[in-house]
């Protein structure tokens, strides 16, 4: 089984349920996303298991973030840099803190529960 996940370079998407169930069979299971990315397709990571030692940061770059992209998944705290376009459902069964590091235009409507159980906490960026 897959240990870990680590994305770099000029990676631009990750199709539909490219890491479906991922990490399944390993108790600390990691996601990095440490690329260009801009699209993060529907169920791409839906059912990872990330291990509780580590939290998923999703990079400025995605502008878009898919239904069920990361349902199930069990990470207790998710970053956000920037202000991606996110499907109601993509957090579906989630229960986690969501940290959303932008220039401060998100507000109160864009803190959907995207299908999942999310607390919010808004880092924004002063320039």
């Amino acid at each position: 089984d897959l240990t870990q996940i680590s994305l770099s370079g000029d990676v631009k998407s990750v199709g539909a349920l490219a890491f479906l169930g991922a990490g399944r069979n390993v108790d600390n299971f990691s996601v990095s996303l440490y690329c260009e990315l801009k699209e993060i397709g529907d169920g791409a990571f839906e059912g990872a298991r990330i291990g509780s030692a580590y939290s998923l940061s999703i990079p400025e770059t995605v502008r878009s973030i898919g239904s069920r992209a990361f349902a199930g998944c069990n990470a207790a705290e998710i970053y956000i840099d920037g202000t991606p376009e996110i499907a109601e459902d993509a957090f579906a069964g989630v229960s986690a803190k969501l940290y959303v590091r932008g220039d401060g235009t998100w507000g109160e409507s864009n803190m959907l529960p995207y299908g999942g159980d999310l607390t919010y906490k808004l880092l924004y960026v002063v320039d």
